[in-house]
């Protein structure tokens, strides 16, 4: 009888790790969608020619992205495009 208990919950245990790896994984995948939706927003922002603005840790304000930095700017966009969005 005792073995059986211990293999039952041996089981039990097995089954609560399993779900658990499961739920994490999950839980990371719906992580990734959300941060490849938001770096095509973005890069899809960028293309259209919407005027960004972004934190100047000198002044510590919002500024407007210049032109000349667009191209930089969806360069880094697409690549996190490309890390995020497998």
């Amino acid at each position: 009888m005792t073995e059986r208990e211990a293999e039952f919950r041996k089981r039990q245990i097995e089954q609560q790790q399993g779900a658990a790896k499961l739920e994490k994984r999950e839980a990371e995948k719906a992580q990734n969608q959300a941060a490849c939706d938001s770096a095509r927003r973005y890069l899809q922002s960028l293309q259209a020619g919407i005027r960004i603005r972004k934190f100047d840790p000198q002044t510590k304000e919002l500024v407007f992205l210049q032109d000349a930095d667009y191209p930089k700017e969806i360069a880094k966009a697409r690549s996190t495009v490309d890390a995020n969005c497998k």
